[in-house]
């Protein structure tokens, strides 16, 4: 989600480089899952195209389709719903300042500004 959807002053790198190397991240999986076809062939198309061969903006083109397919939604609800679950695991353990930095941490994984 940061390299997708984060603020790059505030991340401290540059965005798009899971893109650039045609990674596939969750909110892409869920965006190839949930795009009709014509719309996922233009998808694989572009994560498979050298980032120098690409039309410039094309790219923030498929930004807007991750977001038309709800899939950074689909990608921060995934992520809140893994950080309860840890948390969750986290409860059995007697308190202490360990176990409570790990919630904050936990906390902080879906809290921070992108």
């Amino acid at each position: 989600l940061l390299d997708i959807a984060g603020d790059q002053g505030v991340v401290g790198k540059s965005l798009g480089k899971d893109m650039e190397k045609g990674k596939l991240t969750l909110p892409v999986i869920h965006h190839l899952a949930a795009a009709t076809p014509a719309v996922r062939g233009r998808t694989l198309t572009l994560l498979s195209t050298p980032e120098h061969e690409t039309v410039p903006g094309e790219r923030a083109g498929l930004i807007q389709a991750l977001e038309s397919t709800g899939s950074i939604s689909h990608a921060r609800r995934t992520a809140q719903r893994l950080v309860d679950e840890a948390k969750q695991d986290l409860a059995p353990i007697a308190e202490s300042a360990a176990k409570r930095m790990l919630m904050s941490m936990a906390d902080a994984v879906v809290a921070r500004a992108y």
